[in-house]
């Protein structure tokens, strides 16, 4: 069940990121062709978009990881399937450190059996499916179409030079040619 949780947070985090990124991209090119910005403004889009890179990796991808350890996946396998989600934990923490002081070792040996025969239960399918989170094909979709829509002003790239590298001056239609 973790690599599967893994995956399906990969996936997610990836379509998040995605959208993310090329959100914040878009508006820093916008304003950079729109405006026609200096280069000290410029320099701070770039650092609010390298804060804003950052953010996103911890948004997306490391965040989510916290839900990969044992009792989240627990709880996330239980909202799955209700049928085993009170068995789950308890043999975990059975299994894990035993018996305690209190409960006999029948009794936990009977529960972790019961908690197997309700696993064997279980339909094929994985707990964790590889699939979209929903709505994520349609943000990146208006991103895309909205990229699209902005390449005529985007064109020559001239803008997404000016983000992505401020301390190199380019201005648009400006060229100089040395022989």
């Amino acid at each position: 069940w973790r690599f599967e949780r893994l995956r399906a947070l990969l996936l997610e985090g990836s379509l998040g990121f995605a959208f993310w990124l090329a959100a914040c991209l878009l508006a820093a090119c916008t304003a950079a062709a729109v405006f026609s910005l200096p280069q000290g403004v410029r320099y701070a889009a770039f650092l609010a978009g390298a804060a804003a890179f950052l953010y996103g990796t911890y948004r997306f991808y490391l965040k989510p990881l916290s839900a990969l350890e044992p009792f989240g996946i627990l709880r996330a396998a239980g909202e799955r399937h209700p049928s085993v989600r009170e068995y789950l934990r308890p043999a975990w923490e059975l299994l894990r450190s035993g018996a305690g002081p209190n409960v006999s070792s029948e009794l936990a040996e009977e529960h972790i059996r019961r908690t197997e025969r309700r696993l064997t239960g279980l339909p094929g399918i994985p707990v964790f499916p590889l699939r979209a989170p929903k709505g994520s094909f349609k943000r990146l979709s208006v991103v895309a179409a909205v990229w699209g829509l902005g390449l005529p002003w985007l064109k020559d790239g001239a803008s997404l030079h000016r983000v992505l590298a401020p301390w190199k001056d380019i201005h648009p239609g400006y060229a100089k040619v040395t022989l």
